[in-house]
């Protein structure tokens, strides 16, 4: 069976006056939250995982290839269910064959890339079946059609993006509409600027920016809205393991602060290129292909929960791989200045400033507090989770930034 790729996820960009560390990986070993148990069709197994989708409640969607199903598994779970396919491979409404990336909407919503019936089936919570909402009318280069469909992505105005494979383009697909449009590629097979080599991954930021895995060129193009010609944002030095180089790159996510994500697959690593870089940074794998906690074999899909840890399809594995605390904060710190109490379930209290300006940000990028001229800083909103609190003077000079744990 042909390996594939992911994704992904839904993280907005959003600038943001502070910074994130080149954050090195705080764990060396992954740990198996799904799967593991062999290739198999059990629900305690996976065969072949190919995408993967993480909630904000933590549940785990995993398009499990080898299945022609998407299955979820809850936190701490040691089986998983089925919530679309499953019912053997084929074409029908209630089919797939060979799903290969999974996305979920806030409302439950579950998209998938039904790769060899060259559509992106849709399928509401709860649902026995499924519903075509791009392509679905054969193989082909037609707006209306699709040729073996990857990566998909879709916006906060329900747009769906796919990553047209065979295609080598990224078509948007508006909702209700009975074709797509091109928004990236779409110029035959090549290397040019304005050109895709196998479109395997796509990832839309906050402000339209298209990112797309260039499989075969080895390359990560960012394409602007509107525009006509991408740039390469990571790798583009040839197929290979080096730094700067990235051999059949698979899935893909962009953080809110312009961090580049990307599955490695044929170097069984994860890398992390930051925003200018010239190189990447290995966060996960990386030690050769194997099975081992430290390894993996042919990564595939990622995605991000919202505490910074890191889910791998480990498509040869048959698992799928948590790598905790990816995500690193680059704190700065005033001696002067306290924070507490620190984890907190309520009131943050500032002490050593007075009438400070605090801004609270999650880990994609997004403001979700802001305070000015107070102490104290109410959390209770917030969901559980990592965050990051800066203070302010009354200049508007930061003096405090600090990782914050809301429980």
């Amino acid at each position: 069976m042909k390996k594939q790729l992911l994704f992904i996820f839904a993280i907005i960009l959003m600038a943001v006056n502070y910074s994130f560390a080149q954050s090195n990986k705080t764990t060396t070993t992954g740990v198996t939250v799904a799967g593991g148990n062999g290739s198999g069709a059990t629900a305690n197994q996976l065969y072949n995982p190919d995408g993967v989708f993480v909630d904000g409640s933590g549940n785990i969607y995993i398009s499990d290839q080898g299945n022609h199903r998407i299955q979820k598994w809850a936190p701490g779970a040691s089986t998983g269910t089925t919530v679309a396919g499953g019912n053997g491979a084929g074409n029908g409404a209630d089919q797939f064959y060979l799903p290969y990336t999974v996305f979920v909407t806030a409302n439950g919503t579950i998209y998938v890339s039904d790769q060899s019936n060259h559509r992106i089936q849709k399928w509401a919570s709860g649902a026995s079946t499924g519903t075509t909402v791009a392509g679905g009318n054969g193989a082909g280069g037609g707006a209306d059609q699709l040729n073996f469909p990857a990566g998909i992505y879709v916006d906060g105005s329900n747009n769906l993006y796919v990553a047209d494979n065979l295609n080598h383009r990224v078509q948007k697909w508006a909702p209700g509409a009975s074709t797509g449009t091109t928004v990236a590629g779409g110029n035959g097979q090549g290397a040019a600027a304005n050109q895709l080599n196998i479109a395997s991954g796509v990832y839309v930021d906050g402000i339209g920016n298209v990112y797309v895995t260039d499989l075969g060129n080895s390359r990560i193009q960012k394409w602007a809205p509107g525009a006509s010609t991408g740039t390469t944002v990571a790798g583009g030095n040839g197929n290979g393991a080096a730094a700067n180089q990235l051999s059949n790159a698979m899935g893909l996510l962009v953080d809110g602060f312009g961090n580049i994500f990307i599955a490695d697959n044929g170097n069984n690593r994860v890398q992390k290129w930051t925003p200018g870089a010239l190189s990447g940074i290995t966060i996960a794998g990386g030690n050769g292909q194997g099975a081992s906690a430290n390894q993996l074999s042919s990564p595939n899909g990622i995605d991000f929960d919202h505490n910074g840890n890191l889910y791998i399809s480990d498509y040869d594995n048959h698992r799928i791989q948590r790598w905790d605390g990816i995500t690193g904060i680059n704190e700065t710190e005033t001696t002067s200045i306290s924070i507490s109490p620190n984890p907190t379930s309520d009131i943050i209290t500032i002490k050593g400033i007075t009438q400070p300006m605090v801004a609270v940000y999650n880990l994609m990028g997004q403001k979700v507090v802001a305070s000015q001229g107070s102490n104290e800083v109410s959390l209770a909103q917030l969901p559980a989770g990592m965050y990051l609190l800066q203070v302010f003077n009354k200049d508007m000079e930061l003096v405090k930034s600090e990782k914050v744990i809301k429980e």
